[in-house]
């Protein structure tokens, strides 16, 4: 597994920002990866091992030196954190610690802006104090599900990050310092006020779980008999937290495994359709479409076409 440092990313700047389309590299048919998670500053005992059983080994690393805060400008992904796998969507912000197991995956047009901030910076004095943990961490929680104007907000702040980044006029490094400053107020004000639905998609978890690896027959009536939670509220609670319906969250699963098999298996439509939980073929194609902006033929012609 690949471990990074602030340089070799970043650059010899304390902060760095990068817009980024993700690629899709999750694979099929491969054998269970295990992976020893051995974050920063962990005694032996604390150390923990995670199966992987449809994750490309080669697109997981972590960071040594610096931490990373994305915001998913367009798009829907999955981000995975030392063993947890989340759908990200428009607005939803990421932040990764030192020496935490991770990789990103598009299931649609997944673009993201990239701030890295170095432990050196953190530890310097020149970020706020109330935005550190007591071990010098930072304190935002993995993942902030943005809505509403606190996105644009955090979305023009990362633009203009980018832009002085990019452009290194007079002044640079001081301008993205009071940038990452108001980036962190914003995100630390929203996760105060947010800090119930926290809880709430903390509990949420091992369903997100479970559908991950039972997708293609996954039911909310089966869910809701797991977490004791009457079928309806299940449903306004999954919208709540997620963006997505049930069925949304379950049909992009299904659909990016299709995306797969359509393009690296010989495999029919209609054995595809069944292999992803579909028992009609009609509405497969109808999913598919709506999902893709093509059919399951038209995408197979376009990946075989050199």
């Amino acid at each position: 597994m690949l471990t990074y440092f602030m340089e070799q990313w970043g650059g010899k700047d304390g902060i760095a920002v990068s817009e980024d389309t993700v690629s899709n590299r999750m694979r099929h048919g491969r054998s269970p990866v295990t992976v020893r998670l051995d974050p920063v500053g962990k005694k032996d005992d604390d150390r923990k091992e995670v199966v992987l059983d449809s994750y490309d080994p080669e697109q997981l690393h972590c960071h040594r030196d610096f931490v990373e805060i994305f915001f998913v400008h367009r798009g829907h992904g999955v981000a995975f954190l030392d063993g947890t796998r989340f759908i990200i969507q428009k607005g939803d912000v990421v932040c990764i610690q030192p020496g935490q197991i991770h990789a990103n995956y598009s299931l649609a047009g997944l673009t993201v802006y990239n701030c890295l901030i170095s432990e050196a910076l953190l530890a310097g004095g020149r970020i706020s104090a109330r935005y550190l943990e007591e071990d010098g961490r930072l304190g935002l929680e993995p993942l902030l599900h943005l809505d509403g104007t606190r996105i644009l907000e955090v979305e023009d702040i990362f633009r203009k990050l980018f832009g002085e980044f990019l452009e290194k006029t007079l002044y640079y490094e001081e301008a993205m310092l009071n940038e990452v400053n108001l980036l962190l107020l914003c995100l630390a004000r929203f996760q105060r006020l947010d800090r119930q639905q926290v809880k709430t998609r903390e509990a949420m978890a091992p369903l997100l779980e479970y559908i991950f690896s039972n997708y293609k027959t996954a039911t909310l009536q089966e869910l809701a008999e797991m977490s004791s939670y009457h079928p309806d509220y299940l449903s306004r609670l999954f919208h709540q937290t997620q963006g997505l319906t049930f069925t949304e969250y379950v049909n992009r699963l299904r659909m990016n495994e299709a995306v797969q098999l359509l393009t690296q298996t010989d495999q029919s439509v209609e054995e595809i359709a069944a292999a992803v939980g579909f028992s009609s073929r009609v509405h497969f194609y109808d999913v598919f479409k709506k999902q893709t902006g093509m059919t399951p033929g038209e995408l197979r012609r376009r990946a075989v076409t050199p």
